[in-house]
């Protein structure tokens, strides 16, 4: 299973909020916000990187590309570095951080994709998006 979600951790990360600060009668501090946010990192980044390890084990890939907002997370980067290491693959990220917006690269890319295959939509205004498609899909109503 290579299903992606982070919606169960931020729920219970909002809980566990909720049930430290007893609905405004407790604040936090700037200690306890920060470690807060350091576990949030360390269990989100745990289960991406557990994710693409899977992924690897399935698939024969020659690189891995990272994209999207999270690619600027240096933490990340790191631990990518490490797992393509061991698989002895390159990976590759944007090179600046104006570079690493909510998942424009990765769209470019399998643009690119489509675009070398000659795969182009006839008529675009029957165009729909399905943020779950796949990169061969396409989507006309």
């Amino acid at each position: 299973d290579l299903d992606f979600s982070y919606s169960g951790i931020k729920a219970a990360m909002m809980r566990l909020v909720k049930h430290i600060t007893k609905n405004g009668e407790k604040s936090l501090s700037r200690k306890e916000i920060s470690d807060l946010a350091a576990s949030f990192q360390k269990v989100a980044i745990q289960h991406l990187i557990e994710r693409t390890k899977r992924a690897l084990q399935m698939v024969e890939v020659k690189s891995l590309v990272v994209g999207g907002g999270v690619s600027a997370n240096v933490v990340l980067r790191s631990e990518l570095r490490k797992l393509c290491r061991s698989y002895k693959i390159p990976v590759y990220v944007p090179t600046k951080k104006e570079l690493c917006m909510d998942n424009a690269a990765m769209i470019g890319v399998a643009a690119w994709y489509k675009a070398q295959r000659k795969d182009f939509v006839k008529d675009i205004s029957r165009l729909e998006r399905d943020p779950r498609a796949s990169i061969d899909t396409q989507i006309i109503t």
